[in-house]
């Protein structure tokens, strides 16, 4: 459980107070938080410089990107998704998924129903709710994906350590599998990077996820829309859609083309938990950092990234697997 001592230290040094903290107050949407008076955007915020994080980030990037050169029979979950488990020469299993295109259609009435919630069904964990459209796709998927995943386990090492990584979509995919195998192998290290992520379930089931997979990170690129859906319906006060607790954003580079601005290492913070409440909704990712608003188009084309030199939907090269050694 995240403690006001935690918090502290998370923010050590910084000129913001707790009583700031906790004066954050949501639009009645949830999607947009008023600052509290007098305070800056920027002191919600951490600034990654860990090279070994960034490296990282870089490396799951191309793994998710690479879930997009996909297309046989043997990676099929179904039509429209489909997923891969190496294991590389350095005893880890990597598993990196796609569900759909690299675009983002907010309108499509097979993900989303009407756009709003309620639209839940349960977990299989007692007293957790997810997206019933999200949860049902991956569960269709499910036996398949431990399929591939047992498969590449059962020839590893002991000591070997499992990582999940997708795009969009394939994102929800990475940390509902994972999940599962938290529950199946309580011992296995697991970490999981996901690249534009939705929101999965409503209330207690981010905090779940949090405790569940404390090396989650979700990370999210400028002003993009998607990792602000499911909505919450304005005239519902619960349950609310809501995200796990660590992100990572990537903000705009002032004046640039978004598609085409690909630095293999962006600037990157860490934003405070949702719960205090800036996760991916922290003030500027609603806007490009010249203080515009940005408008819709550029929203949805920001689902594709770039991510650390990778535009999602858009693999440089399928025929050649990079090689990415422990730094």
């Amino acid at each position: 459980k995240l403690t006001e001592d935690m918090l502290k230290k998370r923010i050590k040094g910084r000129s913001l107070s707790m009583d700031s903290l906790k004066a954050l107050k949501f639009s009645s949407r949830g999607s947009l938080p008023q600052l509290p008076q007098g305070e800056k955007p920027e002191n919600f915020r951490i600034k990654i410089e860990n090279p070994r994080v960034l490296y990282n980030f870089k490396k799951y990037a191309y793994f998710a990107n690479r879930a997009y050169c996909l297309n046989s029979p043997e990676n099929a979950l179904s039509k429209e998704a489909y997923a891969q488990a190496i294991l590389t020469p350095y005893n880890e299993v990597i598993v990196f998924i796609r569900v759909k295109g690299p675009t983002f259609n907010i309108y499509d009435p097979d993900i989303f129903g009407t756009g709003f919630g309620p639209d839940y069904s349960a977990y299989p964990v007692k007293g957790l709710y997810v997206h019933r459209k999200f949860y049902h796709k991956y569960f269709n998927a499910e036996e398949r994906l431990i399929e591939l995943v047992d498969a590449q386990l059962n020839q590893a090492k002991n000591r070997t350590k499992i990582s999940f990584t997708g795009h969009g979509f394939g994102a929800g995919h990475a940390v509902f599998l994972a999940l599962y195998y938290r529950r199946k192998i309580p011992e296995l290290p697991i970490s999981v990077y996901t690249f534009s992520e939705l929101r999965l379930g409503i209330d207690f089931f981010g905090e779940y996820v949090s405790t569940q997979l404390p090396n989650l990170y979700r990370i999210t690129f400028g002003s993009d829309i998607a990792p602000t859906y499911p909505l919450n319906n304005e005239n519902t006060v619960t349950p609310k859609y809501v995200q796990h607790h660590r992100e990572f954003w990537i903000p705009f580079t002032e004046g640039c083309d978004c598609l085409n601005d690909e630095q293999d290492v962006p600037t990157v913070f860490e934003c405070l938990p949702e719960q205090y409440p800036f996760a991916h909704k922290s003030y500027e990712s609603q806007y490009c950092l010249n203080g515009k608003k940005a408008d819709l188009k550029k929203r949805l084309d920001s689902f594709q990234g770039p991510y650390f030199g990778e535009t999602m939907g858009m693999p440089k090269n399928c025929e050649v697997l990079q090689d990415f050694p422990p730094l």
